[in-house]
Formats: structure tokens, C-alpha cells, sequence
């Protein structure tokens, strides 16, 4: 998992690449839709140096953007037990390939609490976690 002010070093497949934050807002009404949340995967080798992507399926590779922490006015898990989502939409994104980038954009994002959070985005590659039937 990586948050917006880290990036890292992820590994998926077998292969490595570098995983970072994009362009994000950083003040965001509560209750507002947020489209601009965006992440990026670059292939590197070993030592971190950059290369042209390989060949990946980018329709089974998928983000998940995810609550790491939030501070709110109210208290999170009174929300919880209450029904209702610190952060609503669509949390989940499909890369698209530009140039030597895989782009994750999170659209439709609505913040439905007052506060400070702090995202992580997974990556999943889903050939390795769906058996095509056969």
C-alpha cells in the first residue's frame, strides 16, 4: 500500500515498479466528488532505474483506494456501526497505459465526513487471483 505524500517500490507479477501519487487536491469540501485522484506505475529494474513497461494485462490490473487513517469531527466508528462510509464511490480503478505509465484515476470520490484522512492504494493483479475457466 502506498499513501500520497510516500511512494515505494511495489512488485506485481514478478515485475517491479515504482508506485507514486499523482495529482490529488489537497483541501477537499466535505461532501464534495473528488475526480482528480490519481496514481501512476512506472517498471524499474532492480536498482530502480527506470524502463519501458513490458506487457501486462491492464483489464486485470486493478487499484483500490483505501482509508489508511482520518481524523473527523465525529468519530469514525460511530459512523461505521451507524452505516455510513468516511469516503463513498468508486474506490476501485483500472490502469491505462500512457506512455511508459500505468494511470490509476479514482473518480466519483465523495468524502462524506469533515477531517484530515490519509489514503493507501493497493494494486492487484487478478490473473494470479481469477482462474479463467478452462
Amino acid at each position: 500500500m502506498t499513501y500520497p505524500e510516500d511512494s515505494e517500490i511495489v512488485t506485481i507479477s514478478g515485475t517491479r515498479f515504482y508506485l507514486a501519487f499523482g495529482l490529488y487536491p489537497k483541501y477537499i469540501q466535505c461532501g464534495q466528488q473528488v475526480d482528480s485522484i490519481i496514481c501512476t506505475l512506472k517498471l524499474v529494474d532492480r536498482s530502480g532505474i527506470a524502463l519501458s513497461n513490458v506487457e501486462i494485462n491492464l483489464e486485470k490490473l486493478v487499484a483500490y483506494i483505501g482509508l489508511v487513517e482520518s481524523r473527523c469531527a465525529e468519530d469514525p466508528l460511530s459512523l461505521v456501526f451507524a452505516g455510513n462510509n468516511l469516503i463513498s464511490g468508486n474506490l476501485a480503478a483500472n490502469g491505462d497505459e500512457e506512455g511508459d505509465y500505468i494511470v490509476f484515476r479514482f473518480r466519483g470520490l465523495i468524502f462524506n465526513e469533515r477531517g484530515t484522512y490519509r489514503l493507501g492504494v493497493s494494486i492487484f493483479d487478478l490473473s494470479h487471483l481469477i482462474q479463467e475457466p478452462g
